[in-house]
């Protein structure tokens, strides 16, 4: 739970800097809670946390293999919603104003 608690506290943290860094038009600027949408992990770290616990068999590394588990299942539970959640709450945004070609 911490692993995940932390993943999305960096998400929404590091979304929110790089939304107000992004130069140009306020209509092409990305909502502050736009990094929310990418929580989830995909496999790469259960399968490296597997393999790990495979080279060494300790009491560690299956502690490790299961904290991976059980924080990839969490973020891929979450995933989904907070990505819903994204999308209807900017749903309303502004289009880009057109620009004619030169």
């Amino acid at each position: 739970v911490a692993m995940t608690a932390f993943r999305l506290a960096g998400k929404v943290v590091a979304g929110a800097v790089v939304a107000t860094e992004i130069p140009g038009p306020a209509a092409l600027a990305a909502p502050r809670n736009w990094a929310l949408g990418l929580l989830s992990q995909g496999n790469l770290g259960l399968v490296i946390t597997i393999s790990f616990f495979h080279v060494w068999r300790t009491e560690l590394a299956l502690a490790a293999m299961a904290a991976v588990a059980a924080s990839s299942l969490l973020n891929e539970l979450l995933s989904p919603l907070l990505m819903a959640h994204v999308l209807k709450k900017n749903h309303d945004a502004t289009p880009p104003p057109e620009v004619d070609p030169p």
